[in-house]
């Protein structure tokens, strides 16, 4: 794990071409904080500071990375393959 900022938010990275896309995949690291909007992060304030809180977390890591604001998608367990619109 990077000291840098730009990239302790991140636990690894890589870029992949899929077909004729070009995708940049990460992983992130704790100190990325809650990006799923989902899960309330039972630091108090209910629902509501939670929702706050993880929009903050997902701008502050869309903006060390300098990129503009990521596709989020909920985790499940199936088969069905989820493709984003533009």
């Amino acid at each position: 794990m990077s000291d840098n900022p730009k990239t302790s938010l991140l636990a690894s990275a890589d870029t992949r071409t899929l077909g004729p896309w070009r995708v940049r995949v990460g992983f992130t690291s704790r100190a990325a904080g809650n990006l799923g909007l989902h899960v309330d992060d039972e630091l108090g304030g209910g629902m509501d500071a939670s929702l706050v809180r993880t929009l903050n977390h997902r701008a502050a890591l869309e903006e060390a990375l300098g990129t503009d604001p990521f596709f989020y998608l909920n985790q499940v367990h199936g088969v069905q393959i989820a493709y984003p619109e533009d």
